[in-house]
């Protein structure tokens, strides 16, 4: 333990004379860990607005209704994408970095963050696997689940040895 880091912020700490005093240094690097953390939370945002955009222009353009709904898909897999990290990242570190600032405790915020940090890179493809009908319907055929085909296709080669559903 000895050669572990650690890194911490003491917003209000004593001087030599036992008095409480603001330490403007912490709160600047308070807000540069704030300016880094926005950065990313906007690019999404920004992308998220973006991706909107086009997908309901694509669904307006009178494609097939296979690309609609494949289309429909990914849009749906990226949300849960971009949800991902704001639940798992933002919010929490949000909260280890905010909280010492109001002097509560956040200790108890330590470990399970660190776990689902750890966990991330497992989780982010889950959305995809999900919401997209080919990684589900192979996901499914692997543990010999209930086949489902894909909504609005009429192209045999991609519902071709799945059950139809009504």
């Amino acid at each position: 333990m000895e050669d572990v880091v650690y890194g911490a912020a003491a917003f209000f700490p004593l001087d030599k004379n036992g008095q409480r005093f603001t330490s403007y240094l912490a709160f600047f690097g308070l807000s540069c860990y704030l300016t880094l953390l926005t950065i990313p939370f906007l690019t999404m945002l920004i992308c998220g607005l973006k991706s909107w955009k086009k997908v309901r222009c694509l669904l307006d353009h009178g494609e097939s209704e296979f690309a609609r709904n494949l289309q429909m898909q990914l849009y749906k897999a990226l949300i849960a994408q971009t949800v991902l990290p704001v639940v798992f990242f933002f919010i929490p570190f949000g909260f280890i970095f905010i909280l010492p600032i109001f002097e509560i405790d956040c200790q108890f915020m330590a470990a399970p963050v660190t776990l689902v940090f750890a966990i991330y890179p497992a989780l982010d493809p889950l959305p995809t696997l999900f919401f997209v009908d080919y990684y589900r319907n192979a996901i499914f055929e692997v543990f010999q689940c209930k086949k489902v085909r894909i909504e609005g296709t009429v192209d045999e080669s991609v519902s071709r040895a799945y059950q139809t559903t009504v």
